[in-house]
């Protein structure tokens, strides 16, 4: 797992990536569906790429919700604490 985010990092910082559009709404949608077909084809084949999926794991097994539960909820406090930090808008997005 570190060694796939040394990876990501060193890609990011070498590969110079077009910007194809500054309309934040077609960002936020298509990185939304991209980012959530990746984390879904990868939990479906049993992997996990973050701690909200081990800490989700570890809740299932200690309170009983199911990970999707588990993963939703802390979905809703990183949303509430970047709202905290960045302007609404933003956190929207």
């Amino acid at each position: 797992m570190v060694s796939g985010i040394f990876i990501l990092v060193i890609i990011l910082r070498l590969i110079e990536f077009p910007i194809i559009t500054q309309d934040k709404l077609l960002v936020a949608i298509f990185g939304g569906f991209f980012i959530g077909t990746g984390i879904g084809l990868s939990a479906r084949g049993g992997s996990m790429l973050d701690g909200t999926e081990i800490l989700s794991i570890y809740l299932n097994k200690k309170i009983g919700l199911s990970m999707r539960e588990i993963i939703f909820g802390l979905n809703i406090i990183i949303f509430s604490v970047a709202t905290f930090f960045l302007e609404i808008e933003t956190a929207l997005y």
